[in-house]
């Protein structure tokens, strides 16, 4: 198994289209887990574009977060800062977190569906 890898050294190695997986303890993870027949509870992706900081595409119900897309708050489908958001996921929810690179990264025309996508679906509510 590798070793674990900081917070700080994981945000630098990640990519687009990288996958965050979260799995925490509480009773509405093992709910989530239970329901979709997954071992984690929480799954977001990576958006590192140009100079902008890491970013993470996930849904959450909270608004505590300022979207990065709109810089608003709101519910739903959201582009966070990655190092806030995995930080608030491991801390406040109790989450264990890992990074799962793709292999081979994405290109640029893969990377502007990614953008594409994120306009699309950014605010978008679940279920």
């Amino acid at each position: 198994m590798p070793p674990a890898l900081s917070l700080d050294q994981a945000s630098a190695l990640t990519r687009s289209g990288d996958i965050w997986l979260f799995r925490g303890r509480r009773v509405p993870d093992r709910a989530i887990r239970a329901v979709t027949n997954s071992p984690v509870n929480h799954v977001g992706m990576a958006v590192v574009v140009d100079d902008l900081p890491p970013l993470i595409f996930h849904a959450e119900l909270g608004r505590t977060q300022v979207d990065m897309w709109t810089g608003a708050h709101h519910r739903g489908v959201q582009l966070h800062d990655l190092r806030e958001a995995v930080s608030r996921w491991q801390t406040e929810y109790d989450q264990d977190a890992w990074l799962r690179q793709l292999d081979p990264g994405i290109g640029r025309a893969e990377e502007d569906g990614m953008l594409r996508d994120v306009a699309r679906l950014d605010g978008v509510s679940f279920p």
